[in-house]
């Protein structure tokens, strides 16, 4: 095993099918803390659960809280790095006491396992058929088909249509006009402008020959 160490960090993201409360109550069981310090844990924020341990201890730490339904890292440090100071504090200060349940320790609670019983199937009534079903028989034979010979048409051969016998129509179009090219649709029609007045116009016969 190698000498690198790694810090155990918890992202604040939970795994599929696994709820924020079940989440509280794995790693309170995983840990042997009280249900409110997990919960603590569990705030949607990345905490650091164990700091510069080595390769062995992060992979046991990592499968465990994973199990737990919890998305977690283990990020190599550089164990030579200065430590922090001393005015920010990590977040995860009060998780340092935390420490693993022993190996074999449940991670489910008994309220959160599903007991699934198998049905009580009633197969007396079934049997396996035979591998040849048709055993000390001819199996029967396929009947034989002759399609009719259709054939061919010659290339530009006019291929009979059946007739149209539908019923031709002879719309009355009597009461409809065409309007003249650029005509606005479904505008009312301008009324005629009125005969101009030519009563006092008079025509006189004149001499060609003047």
């Amino acid at each position: 095993m190698s000498d690198a160490r790694y810090d155990i960090i918890i992202t604040g993201k939970l795994l599929d099918g696994t709820s924020q409360n079940q989440a509280s109550l794995r790693l309170a069981k995983l840990f042997n803390t009280s249900p409110n310090h997990a919960a603590q844990l569990v705030d949607g924020k990345a905490h650091r659960i164990k700091k510069a341990v080595s390769e062995d201890v992060a992979r046991k730490f990592k499968g465990a809280l994973t199990k737990a339904g919890l998305q977690t890292v283990a990020k190599r440090v550089d164990v030579d790095a200065p430590a922090a100071s001393a005015s920010t504090p990590p977040p995860d200060q009060a998780s340092n006491a935390i420490s693993l349940a022993p190996e074999g320790t449940p991670v489910l609670t008994e309220g959160e396992r599903e007991n699934v019983v198998a049905p009580a199937l009633d197969l007396s009534s079934y049997s396996l058929a035979e591998m040849e079903p048709w055993e000390g028989e001819e199996r029967p034979a396929m009947p034989e088909l002759d399609p009719p010979d259709f054939g061919l048409a010659e290339a530009g051969a006019v291929i009979d249509t059946l007739p149209d016998t539908r019923e031709k129509l002879n719309p009355d179009t009597s009461a409809l006009s065409l309007d003249e090219p650029g005509a606005r649709l479904g505008a009312k029609p301008k009324p005629a402008p009125p005969a101009p007045d030519t009563d006092h116009i008079k025509l006189e016969k004149r001499n060609p020959f003047l």
